[in-house]
């Protein structure tokens, strides 16, 4: 195939996908169709790599729109007699009718062996009772910034790796990889992996490797761990500028609108959820151990904007999806920003369409390699890691204090299978129960087994998860 595609964000009445195409869309045209009478419309094309004779790197949006809530549609792709189908659900426009979605973290759960993941992802979406309708990827949709591409067979060639070489067209080219159409990156291609990107809704965060590995939030104490590895410059010219348009070009254009145009934090409604994704790429400031500086994070404009977002009564349940955790050593918000954390999460708790008591907030977080739940007063955070066994998890019954910290796992040799590597959550959310209530279930990426689930029950409980 010379071009392909992955599904983006949906909502009640449209549905936006990102194509990425070898041949040039000028030339050979690029057209979309939709059943049950939906609109089409296709963006203009915009070339990412433009140094090859005879073929290039196109993206384009293509928007459906005009669609009924809560229905099933099909489309198709085409491009000079290639043709790539699909199918996608429409999200209900009531706040009773029950669904689910899939949350996971680093390449939808680890790319070191995704092929059972993906397959058990696919198996669930055709089989589950309720409707999985869409999935979220919390940071590292791929290591680009690592990635040096050798494909002989379509002529790109990186120069090196984009983050040494500040090439937008490297970046571009390893962007290329993760649609499937390199054969020199064959775990791209695989069958359930690009069902699965055709047929189930998907929206992204950034991640620091979209620039460069702990972008602006490591260590800059040499002695210490967790150290970023390219200096914080921001601004024209800068490496998270040249990276930053590729990620937006490939993946941010079809994520849901920004809460503020240019960022990359976002806010989406489901049902009776509220879903916010967090993002720290643009915002954070490195710090430094060995004196302990205290520097933003989330700077104070996202903090504002993701708060007033969130603080309404229309939604009862929040879903915050987060790069970096409360009080993970080694990557905590607490630890490494305490006055930008303790100050939110002051105002958090007087707020009763957070705290609890008029509505429920849940942190989901990725990119720590990791399972754990930990609770820091009436805040709730579940992890979407990758890595861990069922000692790492932790349920209600451990209070944690301010700056409290969690047992954790993030190394290969530390689990006891490799299929511990490919985890991911199910979020079921049933408005249809009396009294209402999310159901998050960690499930088993190689087997599809739920290793372990809680349930918050915003009308009995408000903030309490019951364990499973």
């Amino acid at each position: 195939m010379n071009f392909s595609l992955r599904l983006g964000d949906g909502t009640t009445n449209q549905q936006m996908l990102n194509v990425v195409t070898l041949k040039d869309p000028q030339v050979f045209p690029v057209t979309a169709t939709v059943s049950s009478g939906g609109t089409v419309t296709i963006d203009p094309p915009s070339i990412r790599v433009n140094e090859l004779p005879d073929r290039g790197v196109w993206t384009i949006r293509i928007i459906f729109s005009e669609l009924t809530a809560w229905t099933g549609y099909t489309y198709s792709v085409l491009q000079d007699g290639e043709s790539i189908g699909g199918s996608f659900y429409t999200l209900p426009n009531n706040q009773s009718t029950p669904f689910s979605f899939i949350i996971g973290t680093c390449d939808n759960v680890h790319p070191v062996n995704p092929t059972n993941t993906f397959r058990t992802i696919r198996r669930m979406v055709e089989t589950t009772a309720i409707p999985i309708l869409h999935m979220f990827i919390i940071d590292d949709v791929y290591y680009v910034d690592e990635e040096k591409i050798n494909d002989l067979a379509t002529g790109l060639v990186s120069i090196g790796k984009p983050q040494d070489t500040g090439l937008g067209s490297d970046y571009a080219k390893a962007w290329v990889s993760s649609y499937g159409l390199l054969q020199s990156e064959p775990k791209w291609m695989l069958p359930d992996r690009q069902w699965v990107y055709r047929n189930l809704p998907c929206c992204y965060s950034g991640g620091d490797h979209a620039i460069a590995g702990n972008w602006c939030r490591g260590n800059t104490d040499p002695a210490a761990g967790d150290k970023q590895k390219k200096s914080c410059i921001r601004g024209p010219g800068s490496l998270e500028e040249i990276a930053g348009a590729e990620w937006d070009a490939f993946y941010g254009n079809i994520n849901p609108q920004p809460l503020r145009a240019g960022q990359w934090y976002w806010g989406k409604d489901m049902g009776p959820i509220r879903l916010s994704l967090w993002d720290i790429e643009k915002t954070c400031e490195p710090y430094d151990s060995s004196v302990h500086t205290d520097t933003q994070c989330y700077g104070a404009q996202q903090l504002s904007d993701l708060t007033a977002f969130l603080d309404v009564d229309t939604h009862p349940f929040k879903i915050a999806l987060m790069e970096t955790g409360l009080t993970r050593i080694g990557q905590s918000w607490l630890e490494q920003h305490p006055t930008e954390a303790q100050t939110w999460l002051k105002s958090f708790k007087i707020r009763p369409n957070l705290n609890g008591n008029g509505g429920s907030f849940v942190a989901i977080y990725g990119d720590n390699h990791t399972v754990h739940t930990l609770k820091l007063n009436d805040f709730w955070a579940w992890s979407a890691g990758t890595l861990g066994d069922a000692s790492a998890v932790r349920f209600p019954d451990a209070q944690l204090g301010w700056g409290g910290s969690v047992e954790y796992k993030d190394a290969a040799d530390q689990v006891t299978s490799d299929r511990f590597l490919h985890n991911f959550i199910l979020v079921t959310v049933r408005p249809d129960q009396s009294p209402a209530y999310l159901e998050i279930s960690h499930i088993d990426g190689g087997t599809g087994e739920v290793r372990h689930a809680a349930r918050l029950d915003y009308q009995a409980f408000k903030n309490q998860m019951v364990a499973l």
